[in-house]
């Protein structure tokens, strides 16, 4: 009896101690912006430089068919490996993203790899993975908006690890029909949800209609404060509408929000990026604030984060040689509006104060 006794409180005494580290990783997680979280990432989103890639696939028919209910149709990638040479991948592709498929002559793709095919290359640990395309192919405006929308990615990973990685590439399209000619293009991928959510410990739920009161509070704070910075309206946590839940394996665990797709950015202006005509904007450049009321105190908790990372924002943005001049200079004042506001008193009380969402 006694021993039973001992074990009882022994395996008491080992559950607390399991208990009171996960409840430990939970407050890690709830504290944003501080960048503790582990990094696991697979060898794509390692580096920075982009990768120069082959496509070849019969590019005929996957423009053709741009219907929802499309197949993955055969294709290849070939790049060079500093170690072992030329290198082949073959996979499967399809045309993406609802919207764009209406407005680009060149929509984007997403990759369907096999996991035995991947191995000891580049693409290892991938299986599906979105590439955003540049549009059209005979304006070069669209290879800057493309060059715009992956900043405002790799923007958001210097403000929380809780964001999607991106890689740039430089693709020559081949077609295999032999009906179009080849075309090299500038084009990025995006981290997979699933290498996200194991990159940062946690696991995706596709749960709608969650209030965005009931997300990690200083999470979704910094990023409704960035969706403004950006000038990005097009998103909603309930709808799940370019935004993705993570959550942590403990149940009670608040979500996390991270959010994707930027094209409709203000910063980035692409000439089919409309306003919603319910929130009063001519625009898309006008900046709106969609967060909740917060006290000042809180809002500037976040602001702090912002203004921490200023001149890595920038720096970016200088370093970034494939961007226009013009279009850098254009950005880099977009975003010296967004910091003249949140060290204005008169500006935050109109742009945030008075005009965040009640959660009631």
């Amino acid at each position: 009896m006694r021993t039973a006794i001992r074990l009882f409180l022994l395996l008491g005494i080992l559950l607390g101690g399991l208990l009171s580290m996960k409840a430990q990783e939970v407050e890690e997680v709830e504290q944003m912006g501080d960048g503790s979280t582990e990094t696991r990432c697979t060898a794509l989103f390692l580096e920075e430089e982009p990768i120069d890639i082959i496509l070849e696939a019969d590019l005929k028919s996957l423009f053709k068919n741009r219907s929802t209910e499309a197949e993955y149709q055969i294709a290849s990638i070939q790049y060079d490996d500093p170690i072992k040479g030329e290198i082949t991948v073959p996979l499967k592709i399809k045309l993406r993203g609802n919207f764009r498929k209406k407005q680009c002559s060149f929509p984007p793709i997403r990759f369907n790899f096999a996991k035995k095919t991947v191995k000891g290359t580049l693409f290892e640990g991938q299986d599906k993975l979105k590439l955003v395309t540049h549009c059209r192919s005979k304006k070069e405006a669209y290879q800057q908006y493309l060059f715009g929308e992956y900043l405002v990615y790799k923007s958001y990973n210097l403000l929380t690890d809780f964001s999607f990685r991106v890689r740039m590439v430089r693709i020559t399209y081949r077609d295999t029909s032999g009906k179009l000619d080849d075309i090299t293009r500038y084009a990025f991928f995006i981290e997979d949800e699933g290498s996200l959510a194991y990159r940062v410990a946690c696991k995706n739920i596709k749960q709608k209609n969650v209030h965005p009161e009931q997300v990690v509070r200083k999470q979704v704070d910094v990023l409704s404060v960035y969706q403004y910075m950006v000038g990005n309206t097009d998103w909603s946590i309930p709808s799940l509408h370019n935004i993705k839940l993570l959550r942590d394996s403990i149940p009670g665990t608040k979500p996390i929000a991270v959010p994707y797709d930027f094209d409709w950015s203000g910063i980035i202006s692409a000439p089919y990026a409309k306003p919603n005509p319910m929130l009063g904007i001519t625009s898309v450049k006008e900046r709106v604030y969609r967060g909740f009321c917060r006290s000042r105190e809180e809002f500037q908790e976040s602001f702090q984060v912002f203004l921490d990372k200023k001149d890595a924002i920038y720096g970016m943005y200088n370093d970034f040689q494939l961007l226009d001049p013009k279009v850098r200079k254009i950005s880099l004042a977009y975003y010296d509006s967004f910091y003249e506001a949140i060290q204005n008193e008169k500006t935050i009380k109109r742009e945030f104060l008075d005009r965040c969402r009640s959660a009631n």
